[in-house]
C-alpha cells in the first residue's frame, strides 16, 4: 500500500518525522489520538485545497482507509497474534455454550 517511489520518500520523510516527534512529545497520552485525528483531518483538508470534487474527496477517503488497513495488517494484527500466544486465545476460553453474564 504505501509503496511510493524511492526518490519521493526523502521529500516527505523529514516533515513526517518532525511531526511524529512533536506528537510523541505529548505528555498526556490520552490526547495523542485526538492530535493524530486532527493532523490527518487537516492534511486531508489541505490536500483537498480549493478543488473539492467527489472524486478528490473519495480519493482522500480511500487513502486514509488504505493507511488504516496497512497499519492494522502490519502492526496491530501481529501484536494481537503475539498476545494470543502470550495470554491464550479468548475464543478457546469459552468453548461450547455461550457464557452468561451474572
Amino acid at each position: 500500500m504505501p509503496y511510493i517511489e524511492d526518490q519521493t520518500r526523502p521529500l516527505l520523510d523529514p516533515a513526517i518525522e518532525k511531526l511524529a516527534c512533536e506528537l510523541n512529545s505529548s505528555t498526556i497520552n490520552d490526547r495523542i489520538a485526538g492530535e493524530i485525528t486532527y493532523v490527518l483531518y487537516r492534511l486531508a483538508l489541505l490536500v483537498l485545497n480549493d478543488k473539492p470534487s467527489f472524486a478528490r474527496m473519495n480519493m482522500l477517503v480511500g487513502a486514509l482507509d488504505n493507511a488504516k488497513d496497512e497499519f492494522k495488517r502490519r502492526k496491530l494484527n501481529p501484536h494481537e497474534d503475539r498476545k494470543i500466544v502470550e495470554n491464550g486465545d479468548v475464543s478457546e476460553t469459552f468453548k461450547g455454550e455461550p457464557y452468561e453474564v451474572h
